[in-house]
């Protein structure tokens, strides 16, 4: 007796699934190997990074630090020269009335260079008359011949210049300024203790020097 067997056909859904199926997972490959590159390339430039010398800083940073009545009170500051850091390396006139001096009368200075300089006290305190809450705050000034006006913003973390505005200012305070029989350079910002809870926030540079009153509450 003759056998006829029956074909039946593939259903055609099946076919599709899987070719598309494989399409995804080519494609997912595809992606991998792309991503893995690019990781590759990431890496390579960071470890160039972390290889290359350290750029010297024209002006080196700052740091001045107070232990005050159980407080501790940091500023952080970048300290530039009287001596202009390009050839001919001429010593620069520096507080002055016009453009031809590096810190400008009655404009607004970042009290020193690179970054914006930085205050942090672990407590309150009163500085310049204004009390501050424990935290961190960025310093500004603006230099005039009789006195400074001590700028004390509320944004930090920032670039020197510009100024980001008095939108930001918590305070600003007239501080006094005098006359120095001896030069000071670079830029220094020091503090002297004249009690057992006060001390002062000096800023001194050439022949001048202003000073900010300070008091851990």
């Amino acid at each position: 007796m003759r056998i006829i067997r029956r074909f039946t056909p593939r259903p055609a859904h099946r076919f599709y699934t899987n070719q598309l199926g494989s399409g995804h997972r080519n494609s997912g490959h595809r992606r991998s190997v792309i991503a893995a590159a690019g990781c590759a390339v990431a890496l390579l430039a960071a470890a160039a990074l972390l290889a290359a010398p350290p750029r010297k800083l024209l002006s080196p940073p700052g740091r001045a630090t107070l232990h005050l009545a159980g407080a501790m009170v940091t500023v952080t500051y970048h300290r530039p020269k009287m001596r202009n850091p390009k050839p001919p390396h001429a010593p620069r006139p520096i507080f002055g009335r016009g453009g031809k001096y590096l810190v400008p009368f009655s404009k607004v200075w970042r009290l020193g260079a690179n970054q914006a300089t930085a205050l942090v006290t672990t407590a309150p305190i009163v500085l310049a008359g204004r009390h501050l809450a424990a935290g961190t705050y960025t310093l500004f000034a603006v230099p005039d011949p009789g006195h400074w006006t001590l700028i004390i913003s509320k944004k930090t973390g920032e670039w020197g210049i510009p100024y980001p505005g008095r939108q930001f200012d918590l305070a600003r305070e007239t501080i006094p300024v005098h006359h120095t029989a001896s030069k000071i350079d670079p830029f220094t910002i020091s503090f002297h203790r004249t009690g057992s809870h006060s001390a002062q926030l000096r800023f001194a540079w050439d022949h001048t020097m202003a000073a900010a009153s300070l008091r851990v509450e």
